[in-house]
C-alpha cells in the first residue's frame, strides 16, 4: 500500500520470457535509466540461473530414464543368454582349472544361494568340509546378478582382512564389466552375420527377372540360412474382399 514507485523487469534467457521481476520503492521516481539498466541486468543474470537449474534438472531426469531403459535392455538380454545356453562354473584350485558340471542354484551352499539372493557380498562360516572361511560375492552387470564369484581362505590364513574383501569386490565388479563387454560383441557380430545374410539373399533373390527363378532362388536360400527341412513360398491371389476394394478404387479413380 506504500508503493510510490514499481519498476517490472522480463526474465529473459535463450530468447524467452520465462517470468517477471517486480521491484517496488516507497519513494517516487526512483527508477531512472540507469537504475533499470541495472535491475535488468541482475534479472537476466537470474533468468539464466533459473534456466540453467531447469535443464540440469531435465538433462539429470533423462540420464537416469536412458540408465534404467539401459539397464532393462541388459537384463533381458542377459535372461535370454542364460537361458539360450547351459550354465557355465570353473574351479580352479591347487590342481588347476577345471569345469564345474552341476553350476545350478540348487547345488550351491547356503552361502553362495544367499549371496545370489540378496545380491550383496556374504562372508560363511568356517566348517572343516569347507576346510577355510568361505566367501561369495555376486557377479552383476548393471544391477543384475548373472553369476557368482566363491571363494574359500585357509583356516591358518585367518579370516577375511577389510582390505581383501574390498579387492575381491573390485575384481568381480571387473569380472562383470567383462562379461557385459562380452556379451556385447557375441550381438553385434550375430547381428553383423544375420545383416550380411540378408544382404547375400537379397542380392541372389534380385539377380534375377524371372519370376520362377525367384522364387526358387528365395526357397533355396531360406532353407540353407535357416536349417530348415522343408521350406515352402507360394504365392496367393488376392482374398474376395480385398478384390472389390481395389476394383472399387480402380473404378473411382
Amino acid at each position: 500500500p506504500h508503493t510510490r514507485s514499481e519498476g517490472a523487469l522480463p526474465l529473459r534467457s535463450r530468447g524467452q520470457v520465462i517470468g517477471a521481476l517486480s521491484v517496488q520503492s516507497a519513494k517516487p521516481a526512483v527508477f531512472d535509466d540507469e537504475t533499470v539498466a541495472v535491475l535488468q541486468l541482475m534479472a537476466d543474470q537470474v533468468a539464466v540461473a533459473l534456466d540453467n537449474a531447469r535443464l540440469f534438472t531435465e538433462s539429470r531426469a533423462a540420464a537416469e530414464a536412458a540408465r534404467r531403459a539401459y539397464g532393462e535392455l541388459s537384463r533381458r538380454a542377459w535372461e535370454e543368454l542364460l537361458r539360450s545356453r547351459p550354465s557355465a562354473g570353473y574351479q580352479a584350485d591347487a590342481l588347476g582349472i577345471t569345469r564345474l558340471e552341476d553350476t545350478s542354484p540348487q547345488s550351491w551352499d547356503e552361502t553362495t544361494q544367499m549371496a545370489w539372493q540378496t545380491g550383496q557380498l556374504v562372508k560363511g562360516e568356517p566348517t572343516e568340509a569347507v576346510g577355510g572361511y568361505p566367501l561369495a560375492i555376486p557377479v552383476q552387470v548393471r544391477g543384475t546378478v548373472v553369476g557368482i564369484l566363491d571363494a574359500v581362505k585357509p583356516l591358518e590364513a585367518g579370516k577375511w582382512t577389510q582390505e581383501e574383501l574390498l579387492q575381491v569386490q573390485t575384481l568381480a565388479e571387473q569380472v562383470g564389466i567383462a562379461l557385459d563387454n562380452a556379451r556385447l560383441y557375441e550381438d553385434s557380430r550375430r547381428r553383423a552375420g544375420r545383416e550380411q545374410l540378408i544382404t547375400d539373399i537379397t542380392a541372389r533373390v534380385r539377380s534375377s527377372m524371372d519370376i520362377e527363378t525367384i522364387m526358387q532362388t528365395a526357397i533355396r536360400e531360406l532353407g540353407m540360412a535357416l536349417g530348415t527341412d522343408r521350406t515352402f513360398i507360394q504365392l496367393v491371389g488376392l482374398p474376395a474382399e480385398a478384390k472389390e476394394n481395389r476394383d472399387v478404387q480402380e473404378v473411382d479413380g
